[in-house]
């Protein structure tokens, strides 16, 4: 169905979205779950992550709302390297894409 859309709009609150996640910042939160994964398995489901994104490869491309919280985007899952890749603006698997990012702060002030 994913393979498919037109459109899709996602939330993300603790991590960055599976469909829009680099190979490192996969390997990451596969190797940091809970119960533990063997090596083989990690690899598997990083592959798979990664073979989803050929939906971006389409034409058209579907349209992408991502609200994502902004201590997603500060949260360094993976050390600095890894994240500073996460949210380049211009990464390769959404290159040419259709969408709106937008940010939802994390603080809102009073006044």
């Amino acid at each position: 169905m994913e393979a498919q859309a037109v459109e899709l709009c996602f939330y993300s609150t603790l991590t960055m979205l599976g469909l829009l996640q680099t190979e490192g910042y996969a390997r990451t939160i596969f190797t940091a779950r809970r119960p533990l994964l063997n090596e083989e398995t990690i690899e598997q489901r990083v592959a798979v992550r990664l073979d989803r994104q050929q939906i971006f490869t389409h034409w058209p491309p579907p349209a992408v709302t991502a609200v994502i919280e902004e201590s997603v985007l500060l949260r360094a899952i993976g050390g600095e390297q890894v994240q500073r890749e996460q949210v380049h603006p211009t990464r390769k698997a959404t290159d040419g894409i259709r969408r709106v990012r937008e940010r939802q702060p994390t603080h809102h002030g009073s006044g």
